[in-house]
């Protein structure tokens, strides 16, 4: 799997988390007690794109469309290009993303 480069980043793009598990921009208390935090590969969408310059991407993640993560908090590139916080997914990495985490059961509130 590889890094989104600012070239591909557009409206519509699917991504995939490349950091560590994390909670700190889910508030939902329910949430996060129940492990529904963005997850490292956690399936999500680009929204919006503000730029230029950096290309900072804000993307929707699959199951916290309402937490700030997917609403309020972006993504930067570098100065290579490369978005480090961000995996471009094939269809098969995608397919795999989107039935492999807690997003694809409803355990969740």
């Amino acid at each position: 799997m590889r890094f989104l480069q600012a070239d591909e980043a557009r409206v519509g793009v699917s991504v995939l988390y490349a950091g560590e598990d994390d909670a700190s921009h889910v508030l939902d208390p329910e949430f996060v007690q129940a492990g529904c935090l963005l997850r490292h590969r956690h399936p999500g969408v680009i929204r919006a794109i503000y730029g230029p310059g950096v290309n900072h991407c804000i993307v929707q993640f699959i199951g916290l469309e309402d937490e700030p993560i997917s609403t309020m908090f972006g993504f930067d590139h570098l100065e290579d290009g490369r978005y480090p916080g961000l995996l471009a997914p094939t269809e098969a990495e995608w397919e795999r993303a989107l039935g492999s985490g807690w997003w694809s059961i409803s355990r969740c509130p």
